[in-house]
């Protein structure tokens, strides 16, 4: 969604699709090849599409390419391995975007001057999931074995850390005053009845568990 809930981005195959809610139309197609994530600024001025190798920031009004960041060089330049941007999250007043992506990589980036402030590898699998708190205290990271790791937004640095479930790891989500952040798991590989998992951020423990057969979760 969009910040004021008048668009909506769907995506299935190339190209992306920007719904006009009013009409219930798709006013608008994003042209964007291996597209693997998508982010909407706070402000609703700029929009990232992740891909294979780049991170690519559109202007939301003209959907023109206003920058390009280049997440392949810090895993080997282009001809090292895909950083494969599988998350991304802007912070609250749209200056970073941090991504998170293969090889347990997760990486904060300058939106003005287009690099990176600080790439890190401190999970042992892929990064499936990035969020920012709305107040911009603190990021998540979660990878594929349901790892958590806790960064302060200012410093770049984890937190705590700790294994939010077992099985397979599928989204995160934080509550709108930051104090609590929810996540979904399954058993399975292939989702039948996924499990909510709601955690205190003071404690990092869970206060709410159950099988809610949903695979995505919102707040």
């Amino acid at each position: 969604w969009s910040p004021d809930g008048s668009w909506l981005v769907s995506a299935n195959s190339t190209p992306l699709l920007l719904w006009d809610m009013e009409t219930q139309t798709v006013a608008k197609t994003i042209p964007a090849n291996d597209h693997r994530s998508f982010a909407w600024a706070q402000d609703g001025d700029l929009i990232a599409i992740g891909t294979d190798r780049y991170i690519e920031i559109l202007d939301s009004s003209s959907l023109e390419q206003i920058r390009q960041l280049d997440a392949s060089v810090l895993l080997g330049g282009a001809g090292g391995m895909l950083a494969q941007n599988k998350s991304l999250a802007f912070s609250q007043d749209g200056n970073e975007i941090v991504s998170g992506g293969n090889q347990g990589s997760v990486t904060f980036w300058d939106v003005e001057k287009g690099q990176h402030v600080v790439g890190e590898s401190l999970h042992t699998s892929d990064v499936v999931d990035v969020e920012w708190t709305s107040n911009g205290e603190y990021v998540v990271s979660l990878d594929a074995h349901s790892r958590v790791n806790v960064w302060s937004a200012e410093k770049k640095e984890v937190l705590t850390s700790f294994e939010a479930a077992s099985g397979f790891p599928l989204t995160l989500s934080w509550s709108p005053d930051g104090t609590k952040l929810a996540m979904t798991s399954s058993d399975e590989a292939i989702p039948t009845n996924p499990t909510l998992t709601v955690f205190d951020v003071d404690s990092w423990q869970p206060l709410y568990h159950t099988q809610t057969g949903m695979d995505k979760v919102s707040w």
